[in-house]
């Protein structure tokens, strides 16, 4: 028997799998790296958002102000002569009019200071301290007895007006300028969003597809080198046909199918006469040649659902569905001047009985085969009360 050939296919894939599986962990960082970058450009929005909005809520409380501190005064201007306090016709109305400014201007002095320290400017906290003084100013803290009663000084309250008129004008610039500001930014971020997400997805399409073709590749290649090692599993690789493997395999399949269909199986040993003597005379290569050219003329003969096996050594295994012995022994006696070199071979076939095992169906035609070469080689037998058939002897 000789020896089978080394396969050297498989480094040489081992190794672009390996390249492939590199590829695959190289683009995957690279997509969580992206991946990481736009979460990254998201959280960056979402916090810069959450300052323009707080910058917006600042400038409303800012301007909410302004104009309660802007409406106080213009009713303290349009009513002038209420600001004196008098007993006399019309008081009662007087000091409910001072009640409502003086709770008025509690209620703004609230306000402001309600609003955080830092979202003010220095300039605009003096801003409303102005307009709160000036409004104390023109509002008395509490009525006056008819005999301290003071005139309305025109001049006074014509400066505090002033001061709250300068002071509502600079406030509501601030405000403004707040308000585009955040406005301003808040484009700026969106702007900048809007492209750092188009570049995050389109370098993530980009990479995607770079990604699933190299997958594909590398599944390809992965595909190859799993069919290759299951074709060394289950090929011999001297002659290039079944191995034992693949025949133990093949032979549960079609038994199971035999069973289910209740068709004839039939398995026939073949084994080369003399072919120890033959590779004595001729040496291994020879030996080698002499198999690999009779397996390859053998399967050329044979139907696609037929099945030749080398089972070791000199030694093949033909598995023959739905065929009985006469079939299998014609389909030998075709086989027999296929053999380079005038080689002869010995035959033993054994037809599948019901429930009847692999193992024991191999063994009753190995059983055959011992039979045909102990009668002198170069001849078939058929295994149990089959009639046995002798051919002319014909020296190796």
């Amino acid at each position: 028997m000789s020896a089978a050939p080394r396969a050297t296919v498989l480094p040489v894939d081992s190794i672009a799998v390996r390249r492939a599986f590199r590829r695959q962990l190289l683009i995957g960082g690279l997509v969580l790296a992206l991946l990481a970058f736009a979460t990254l450009v998201l959280l960056l929005e979402l916090r810069l958002n959450e300052e323009v909005q707080t910058g917006y809520r600042q400038a409303l409380s800012i301007a909410q102000r302004v104009l309660d501190a802007h409406r106080l005064a213009l009713q303290l201007s349009q009513q002038p002569m209420a600001l004196t306090v008098d007993r006399m016709a019309g008081g009662n109305a007087a000091r409910q009019d001072l009640e409502r400014w003086l709770s008025q201007l509690q209620h703004l002095h609230e306000q402001i200071d309600q609003i955080p320290e830092p979202s003010l400017t220095a300039d605009e906290r003096i801003r409303f301290r102005q307009i709160e003084s000036a409004l104390a100013g023109i509002v008395p803290s509490a009525p006056r007895p008819a005999a301290d009663r003071v005139p309305v000084d025109p001049d006074r309250n014509r400066t505090y007006f002033e001061t709250i008129a300068s002071s509502l004008d600079a406030l509501s610039a601030s405000v403004s300028t707040r308000a585009l500001q955040a406005t301003e930014r808040s484009r700026t971020l969106d702007l900048l969003a809007r492209y750092s997400l188009g570049v995050a997805a389109l370098l993530a399409v980009s990479f995607g597809g770079v990604f699933s073709l190299l997958m594909w590749r590398s599944q390809a290649t992965s595909r190859e080198v799993m069919g290759a090692l299951d074709r060394m599993a289950r090929e011999d690789g001297l002659t290039g046909i079944t191995n034992r493997r693949g025949l133990d395999d093949g032979l549960m399949i079609e038994l199971a199918r035999a069973r289910r269909s209740g068709e004839t199986l039939t398995v026939v040993m073949l084994d080369l006469d003399y072919f120890k003597r033959y590779n004595d005379r001729r040496g291994h290569g020879a030996g080698d040649v002499l198999l690999r050219g009779a397996a390859q003329a053998w399967r050329r003969q044979l139907r696609p659902t037929d099945l030749l096996a080398r089972y070791g050594g000199e030694e093949f295994t033909l598995v023959l569905p739905s065929c009985d012995a006469e079939a299998a022994c014609h389909l030998i006696e075709r086989l027999r001047p296929l053999v380079p070199e005038r080689q002869t071979f010995s035959a033993g076939v054994a037809i599948w009985e019901e429930h009847e095992s692999p193992e024991q169906l191999l063994r009753r035609a190995d059983q055959a085969l011992l039979v045909a070469k102990k009668q002198g080689r170069n001849r078939t037998v058929v295994s149990g009360d089959e009639p046995q058939m002798s051919l002319p002897l014909k020296m190796a």
